[in-house]
Order: C-alpha cells, then sequence, then structure tokens
C-alpha cells in the first residue's frame, strides 16, 4: 500500500529497536530450544546461572554499547559494568597484536551488543558471553580469527561447558589457518 507522501515505506529491519526486538524474540527462542549452549551454528541461547538453575533464564535483553574499551577482551559498558569475554584472551595493549585485537573488538562492538552474564573475575569484571546484533557470540568470532588465544580455558571450562566446546572448535580453526595472531604473534599452543 503506498504512503501518502508517495515515498516506499522505511526499511524498518535495520533500525535499532527492532534489531533488538528481534534479537529478544531469538533469544526467547533459542531458551526454549537449549539452555546454555548453541540454537545453531554461531548463535547464542540464553545462559542458565548459577543462582537460575531452577530453569529460569538469565539474559540481559538491553541493547549495550562500550564507553570505555580497554583492550580486547574487556571494557565498560552504557550500563555502568565492566564486561570481560568468558573464556578467551586478547593480548593486551601494547603486545604483539593488542592494539589489532582491541580495534578488532571495537569494531564488532559499534552497533551494540547484549550479555549473557555467568560469572565475575577476581578484578572484578562481569564474566559473559557477548552477543553481536546479528547473534553471533564475539567469544566465537575472535578465537575463529585469531584475535584471541585460550589462555584461560582450561582453568575456567567448567564455568561454561558448552561455550568451551564451542571455543575448542574455533580455536583450533584458527590455528590450522594461520589465522590473526597465529600467523605471526603466538606460537601453535597458543602463546
Amino acid at each position: 500500500m503506498p504512503v501518502p507522501s508517495g515515498r516506499p515505506p522505511a526499511d524498518l529491519s535495520r533500525r535499532p529497536g527492532v534489531v533488538l526486538l528481534r534479537l529478544t524474540a531469538a533469544l526467547l527462542l533459542a531458551g526454549s530450544i537449549t539452555a546454555y549452549g548453541l540454537a545453531g551454528p554461531g548463535t547464542l541461547a540464553p545462559a542458565v546461572t548459577p543462582a537460575a538453575a531452577d530453569g529460569a533464564v538469565s539474559v540481559r535483553l538491553v541493547l549495550l554499547t562500550v564507553v570505555d574499551q580497554r583492550d580486547g577482551d574487556s571494557w565498560v559498558a552504557s550500563d555502568g559494568v565492566e564486561y570481560r569475554v568468558g573464556l578467551v584472551n586478547t593480548p593486551e595493549v601494547g603486545e604483539c597484536g593488542g592494539s589489532e585485537s582491541t580495534a578488532y573488538t571495537a569494531a564488532h562492538l559499534v552497533d551494540g551488543f547484549t550479555v549473557a552474564p555467568y560469572s565475575t573475575d577476581t578484578h572484578g569484571r562481569t564474566v559473559a558471553r557477548v552477543v553481536l546484533p546479528d547473534g553471533r557470540d564475539l567469544g566465537v568470532v575472535l578465537a575463529r580469527n585469531g584475535m584471541a588465544d585460550d589462555r584461560y580455558l582450561d582453568d575456567f571450562r567448567h564455568e561454561a561447558p558448552g561455550y568451551a566446546a564451542e571455543l575448542d572448535v574455533a580455536f583450533a580453526e584458527a590455528r590450522t589457518a594461520g589465522a590473526g595472531h597465529h600467523g605471526g604473534c603466538w606460537t601453535t599452543d597458543g602463546t
């Protein structure tokens, strides 16, 4: 049906509110399929936190933005919380690949993100799976593209075993392909 102005209707599918609505619906649907795992390749299902083990789903459905990028795996968000991507490690700023990983993460977070927090680290940061507006998990994206290593994966695997298994595959793919820092900064064992 034509709009009175004669212009075609605007494409609402790209508006932030519509993207958030779609992401919310996808997360809720995924929660009915699986708890704390993937609903499909590269998409995140809501996480069940230890406090919500009775079957309740705990996911922050607010689209957040970065206000202070610390490095490639941690930042302060628009809700005032400092987040750390769970189970992955990016080089610190000033280390080989640190600037690249930080810029790579910042570029992926520019359109906002949602989080599925599951722990707090020793620095008081909220450890979470970070979901991009297109439904991909940032940790998996960082791992698969060689922008993160698995330095902490085995130590904290018990906190999110399904996520750890997905990261195992992504890290292996990056090493095999020599992706990102695996082609220059890191040895084959991730150091």
